[in-house]
């Protein structure tokens, strides 16, 4: 279905997975399994280390009684995977190691017996690893790492320790986070063939997880044969310059996808968006955009001709909305700190426009902290308006927004929002079935409970819809 050449020459030359054939929207193109995996300490004891579900009554596995699986069948099947550091976790008495040490265990010790069955070199050392371009801030922390790990393999130590810095390069450079369904970050993970894909912030594919710790990748549209098929790295809802930036913090490489280029009209539309303000003028709906420096980027907005926000506008929204990130934090631990965290709400709304990315990010943090402290009356609103400004600047198939469909449709049909519930539903499953596939066990759970909500409205007439 596809190959992987050089899409790049010259010094920095690049590999890349090209379409063999034309290829539909919605269709998996790779199936893979980690070549290496970890899951995060706090993970470990909540989670089956096979499956990645999490089930009550686990069982812990009775030699290092540190990791733990559904069943035998989950420990058995994990066993390839878990064989190599468990040993060293029955010597801990706390048990409590980083996930990046136990991924780099893992690799040191499967290099080691690659190269000792092929004589040559090893898998992971055809990945890239960038290690001269890695800060002295991220050095200090690799090498705390090798400390670390050095000090966990006590029974075989690591004496020359430029054979594991190269490796833990590759690994932080290439590996994946560990997802659940709902794209929460469970733990770490090396997929060898998907690290040939490179990135786009307007990609043609999605990488996502099927059953387990299995990756796939998906089309999220059609690719035409000899295409380069590409995914995201990053959180696309971010705007060009942070997008840019994270992208050459984390990958060493300065973006200039079509996206970054602001090659097409719908890429310059998303990031006038993604930047605009209210209008100065109260009866204007048009937005005005800031510059990338947060400046205001024109006098006046497209809708009339005597609107002057002030020069320094810019700078006093970021200035409010570290104020209510603040807030938030602040009313995930106490339920009774609303009230300042809905005064700071309040001012940004009169100040942003719908669209504004910190905005978007902002009430989707509302949502979650509300669903938190269950108060779901306000977790659904802000989490309306967050998906709302988000549908208008990411691409149609935008797994995150399918996700927060879903979390609406299931709080609408708690407060008896039936229509409202229906159409969430609706939404998040014609996402999320093109990016995760109809078949996945996500997406088929996703439309029983559609199936329940359309059932529900059908059974209450016209659902009696409540105004969100």
């Amino acid at each position: 279905m596809f190959r992987v050449e050089t899409v790049k020459e010259g010094p920095l030359a690049e590999r890349g997975a090209i379409a063999q054939v034309h290829l539909t929207g919605g269709r998996t193109v790779l199936q893979s399994k980690p070549h290496l995996y970890a899951l995060a300490q706090a993970q470990r004891t909540q989670r089956c280390f096979s499956c990645l579900k999490e089930t009550p009554n686990l069982q812990r596995c009775s030699a290092c009684k540190a990791i733990y699986f559904c069943d035998k069948k989950c420990q058995a099947a994990a066993w390839p995977a878990h064989k190599q550091s468990c040993p060293y976790l029955t010597k801990l008495p706390d048990k409590k190691v980083p996930a990046t040490v136990l991924l780099l265990t893992e690799a040191l010790l499967k290099r080691k017996a690659e190269l000792a069955a092929a004589g040559s070199a090893a898998a992971m050392d055809a990945l890239q690893n960038h290690r001269d371009h890695i800060s002295e801030e991220q050095k200090t922390a690799f090498m705390a790492f090798l400390y670390t790990t050095n000090k966990f393999m006590q029974a075989n130590p690591v004496d020359d320790m430029t054979p594991s810095y190269d490796l833990l390069c590759r690994i932080s450079t290439n590996s994946f986070n560990l997802c659940d369904h709902e794209l929460q970050n469970i733990g770490t993970a090396l997929y060898l063939d998907v690290a040939m894909f490179n990135h786009s912030c307007d990609p043609n594919c999605v990488a996502v997880f099927g059953h387990g710790t299995q990756m796939l990748v998906r089309t999220l549209k059609p690719v035409q044969k000899g295409e380069e098929l590409c995914i995201s790295y990053i959180d696309l809802l971010q705007t060009r310059q942070a997008r840019r930036a994270q992208l050459k913090a984390t990958y060493f490489f300065d973006c200039e996808c079509t996206a970054c280029q602001l090659a097409t009209t719908e890429a310059q539309d998303r990031e006038y968006l993604m930047r605009s303000i209210l209008c100065d003028n109260k009866k204007c709906e048009e937005p005005v955009a800031l510059a990338e420096d947060n400046s205001v980027a024109r006098a006046c907005c497209n809708g009339c001709s005597d609107a002057r926000p002030h020069p320094d506008f810019g700078s006093q929204c970021l200035g409010r909305l570290k104020q209510a990130r603040q807030a938030v934090e602040s009313y995930k631990a106490d339920k009774d700190k609303w009230l300042p965290l809905e005064k700071e709400l309040q001012a940004l709304c009169g100040t942003l426009f719908e669209t504004h990315v910190d905005l978007i990010n902002l009430l989707h943090d509302v949502m979650d902290a509300c669903i938190l402290n269950t108060d779901f009356d306000k977790a659904y609103a802000y989490g309306v308006q967050s998906a709302r400004g988000a549908s208008r600047v990411v691409g149609p198939v935008y797994a995150p927004l399918g996700i927060q469909y879903y979390k609406l449709g299931k709080l609408a049909r708690f407060l008896e929002k039936r229509v409202e519930a229906c159409q969430h539903l609706d939404i998040a499953h014609n996402i999320l079935s093109i990016a995760y596939g109809k078949d996945h066990p996500f997406v088929a759970q996703l439309r029983d409970i559609r199936n329940e909500a359309r059932t529900e409205l059908a059974m209450t007439g016209d659902g009696s819809s409540s105004s969100s």
